[in-house]
């Protein structure tokens, strides 16, 4: 029981890492002069760097819905802001937004398997 506490919530703190990574890969990456580029990555990953401290504080499954929404948008900005052509840019979005849908996929199975656990100790006391 004390492991599972440990590991609790380690889906929010990759969130927030990969969200922090998305708010500085235009500076590090050297896309930065791309402005649909950078302030796609930038505006999203402070969304979800909110998202990840309000999923770390509530635990509840909309954040992290929101997140996997938020990533597959980031996923479509080349297109939609046409930034095709910059191509680390594009494979920025691309490994950051699935990393997103990764953690959050894992990060809601882990929260509906609690919840199903609560309600099944409720059921039989």
């Amino acid at each position: 029981m004390e492991t599972r506490n440990k590991l609790h919530g380690w889906q929010d703190f990759m969130e927030l890492g990969v969200a922090s990574w998305l708010v500085a890969s235009p500076f590090i990456l050297g896309f930065f002069s791309n402005v649909s580029a950078s302030l796609s990555c930038m505006f999203i990953g402070c969304l979800v760097i909110t998202l990840s401290i309000i999923g770390m504080a509530l635990e509840t499954p909309w954040e992290e819905w929101t997140t996997i929404c938020l990533a597959v948008a980031l996923m479509a900005t080349p297109w939609v802001f046409g930034f095709t052509e910059v191509g680390i840019a594009v494979l920025n979005v691309f490994i950051s937004g699935g990393l997103l849908i990764v953690f959050s996929t894992l990060a809601i199975k882990h929260e509906y398997h609690e919840l199903h656990q609560k309600q099944a100790v409720k059921i039989k006391n």
